[in-house]
């Protein structure tokens, strides 16, 4: 559709990073069709977009959305179908001439996938009171620009506090981006709640070195160090948990020529399960597994755990209704 072709790749799929311009059209686009629906759009100060559709009495809204930015070559239906779908939700309330007792808003939030600037959900966590403002204006992505410029640069930073608000209950519809339903052969689930997810980051620093002249048993390679690593964080779910998943999603090698030896590279690891006490338990496993790394290749090292996320069980009245 013409939302998915902002930001397409030749892929099929689409790149439209977190206050990027591709991510400004989408917004725009977005807002120019809130206000074609009737709603009420506000922006507020970390750039969330929210459409308000009036209700019959002054009770918290139902909120539904999602977010329109994405990975580098994502897919075209992650966090689209939830802003599009509750679009077309109330759009048919209009439609029919249906006046809920509640409100209902449609909110679309900045930088929910984490891609640019870190962490994740970063301006529905400013909103929910578990980031400070400040905090979220200072991040920066890899090129060392803060994310408070770019959000005055594309013209969404708001003037309306982003601070906890009422709400009645969230929606949101979303791709399941794995192959459980398909593989059941269901087309839709109910999610009860939201795993406990862990972010770290790694540095490993060695000795940047000639590849040619440098003996192998004098080498301290930040490499190597990060691939046994690599392989400790694949192996730590089959120690503790069948429903746990653990990921090295990125790998900053430096200086990362063929004729070289890393001296420095900086991993990524994602740890989720349905238990906090499982992922707290992982974490003290990664942390064994960089030790033991590190000293086997006479590496130094600094390990963040800079991200946590609690499992979060869904409102039971809510799951019922869907």
């Amino acid at each position: 559709g013409e939302l998915g072709r902002i930001g397409e790749t030749a892929g099929g799929g689409l790149t439209r990073l977190a206050l990027a311009d591709e991510d400004k059209r989408a917004r725009d686009q977005m807002a120019a069709w809130m206000k074609a629906a009737g709603l009420r759009v506000s922006v507020d100060q970390m750039g969330n977009i929210f459409g308000e559709r009036p209700g019959s009495e002054p009770l918290p809204p139902v909120m539904m959305g999602s977010h329109v930015d994405s990975v580098p070559t994502g897919g075209k239906y992650d966090g689209q179908l939830g802003v599009l779908c509750a679009l077309e939700a109330i759009r048919t309330l209009n439609d029919e001439r249906v006046r809920t007792r509640h409100p209902v808003t449609l909110a679309i939030f900045t930088n929910e996938e984490g891609a640019r600037f870190q962490p994740a959900m970063i301006a529905s966590g400013v909103m929910a009171g578990k980031i400070a403002l400040e905090d979220a204006y200072n991040a920066r992505d890899k090129n060392g620009i803060r994310l408070g410029d770019e959000l005055e640069r594309i013209g969404y930073l708001g003037s309306e506090p982003c601070v906890p608000r009422p709400i009645r209950a969230y929606l949101e519809l979303h791709i399941e981006q794995g192959p459980c339903l398909e593989d059941e052969g269901r087309s839709v689930g109910v999610v009860e709640g939201i795993v406990a997810i862990a972010w770290s980051r790694l540095t490993l620093r060695g000795v940047q070195d000639h590849a040619g002249p440098t003996p192998m048993r004098i080498r301290h390679d930040a490499l190597v160090a990060a691939a046994e690593i690599v392989r400790a964080v694949r192996g730590i779910p089959a120690r503790l948990s069948p429903e746990m998943v653990a990921t090295v999603g990125r790998l900053d090698v430096s200086p990362n020529i063929t004729n070289a030896i890393p001296g420095r590279v900086v991993l990524s690891v994602d740890i989720r399960d349905p238990k906090d006490e499982n992922v707290t338990r992982a974490l003290g496993l990664l942390e064994g597994a960089v030790k033991d790394a590190a000293a086997s290749e006479g590496v130094g090292y600094e390990l963040e755990h800079y991200w946590r996320v609690p499992l979060t069980p869904f409102h039971p009245e809510v799951v019922d209704a869907v």
